[in-house]
């Protein structure tokens, strides 16, 4: 991830959206619209250890980046493509709380994104 990107990741406005389920607790489904230049934050996201979790974003319009924050704020997974979709299989040792960041990096358009996990 560049320098220039994480510092702006940084200065966008993030709405936090608490997680109604996560993969030890089953299947998450999300539909956020992510305006231009700001994020979306799915915290509390709980892996089971030893078995590979799914994390699938796929974003209409813009272009989606996507992060993934273990416990300690240590980036684990990161997709800052031009593609409008990031995929990420994960397998932690122990079960653990993981963040899911996703970016709108697009200066004008509004993304309409799919976030699934399983």
């Amino acid at each position: 991830m560049k320098l220039t990107h994480i510092a702006a990741t940084l200065l966008l406005t993030l709405a936090a959206i608490p997680a109604h389920a996560s993969p030890s607790k089953g299947t998450m489904v999300a539909f956020p619209d992510v305006p231009p230049r700001s994020g979306t934050m799915f915290s509390d996201l709980e892996f089971r250890g030893s078995e590979p979790t799914s994390i699938v974003v796929t974003g209409q319009g813009g272009n989606v980046d996507c992060t993934v924050f273990n416990d300690k704020s240590s980036i684990v997974a990161s997709d800052d493509g031009p593609a409008n979709s990031c995929k990420f299989l994960i397998t932690p040792k122990v079960r653990s709380k993981y963040t899911l960041l996703v970016t709108n990096v697009d200066p004008k358009q509004e993304s309409k994104v799919t976030v699934l996990i399983q």
